[in-house]
């Protein structure tokens, strides 16, 4: 959602910065904060969308010099409706009242050229009533969210080639954190599963590592663990490459697992709610639903930390009575 960035929410009326989460109206472009629509329930410009409504991007508000540009007249110049001072966007008919804005606010299909790049951006360059198996482009980016311009293209190439496989360096690099940022939540806790299997092993060997570096620094071994070490050496090794590999597979089918994901979620979704009859019902369900997952990556990230951490020192503490 780069391009966005430092354009106005219509919704809270504030310039869009590179941490905000932005979504956009599948109906007609305009893009809000995630909260701010969520908080609405619905577009900002839902009364237009009768009218074919179709938002168009104005000049930023932030120019080069990081000043904010002033809104120079309330009068806006395509409808005339008259609005407040201050106010970025026409209250009638949604235009930017920002200076400059010459656009006619029309939107063509396939790729778009000049300023409807921008509000094309989250569609990968595509129109939004294209189709994917069987729905429109516009619900699908609003369900994936973040990055959607790089996930549509591809599921175009799903739907045309359905046994090509779409790898993912983020999630063979990142694993389990990958899957659990898209809600892949179960291919996510097999990586987990795998590696805590392992990580007891892993623990082990390392115990006669602190053997060697503690008499290579003069500490005392007061505690030590027994066990076969070739056998735990050899069930680490499987365990490892079994781990290496099962990360190398999902990561070659990362992404088309996720276009598996998100067309059975957006069919459920529908089934749920109608797209003709309840329109921002289930455009609201699309970003409530889609969209990624921060919160549960960022604890599951935290959680990894401290077992790694607070066992490596309490294996420590255990072996030589210190921390070091």
């Amino acid at each position: 959602m780069s391009n966005y960035i430092s354009h106005i929410c219509p919704a809270c009326n504030t310039v869009f910065n590179e941490k905000d989460d932005i979504v956009v109206c599948p109906v007609c472009g305009t893009p809000h904060h995630r909260h701010c629509y969520n908080d609405l329930g619905h577009c900002v410009f839902e009364e237009k969308h009768d009218d074919g409504f179709q938002w168009e991007a104005g000049p930023s508000a932030v120019p080069g010099d990081g000043s904010i540009v002033a809104v120079g007249n309330a009068v806006c110049s395509h409808c005339g409706a008259e609005n407040n001072a201050g106010d970025n966007y026409c209250c009638r008919c949604g235009r930017s009242l920002l200076p400059n804005n010459t656009s006619d606010g029309s939107h063509g299909s396939g790729y778009n050229t000049g300023n409807n790049s921008e509000s094309s951006f989250n569609y990968g360059g595509f129109a939004p009533n294209d189709e994917i198996a069987g729905h429109k482009i516009s619900e699908l980016a609003a369900y994936v969210g973040p990055s959607s311009h790089y996930y549509i293209p591809r599921f175009l190439r799903f739907n045309s080639i359905p046994l090509l496989p779409g790898f993912s360096v983020s999630a063979f690099f990142f694993g389990p954190f990958y899957f659990f940022y898209r809600k892949l939540y179960s291919l996510g806790m097999i990586q987990i599963i795998l590696w805590a299997a392992n990580f007891i092993p892993s623990l082990l060997l390392a115990s006669r590592q602190i053997v060697s570096s503690a008499q290579l620094y003069g500490l005392t071994i007061i505690r030590t663990i027994n066990f076969d070490y070739d056998l735990v050496f050899n069930i680490s090794s499987v365990l490892s490459l079994v781990l290496l590999s099962c990360r190398i597979v999902m990561s070659m089918f990362a992404v088309k697992s996720y276009y598996v994901h998100v067309i059975r979620s957006v069919s459920q979704i529908k089934m749920k709610y109608s797209p003709t009859a309840e329109p921002q019902r289930f455009i609201s369900e699309l970003y409530s639903s889609g969209g990624v997952d921060k919160k549960h990556t960022i604890m599951l990230l935290i959680a990894a930390a401290a077992v790694i951490i607070l066992s490596s020192f309490g294996l420590i503490y255990y072996m030589t009575g210190t921390l070091g």
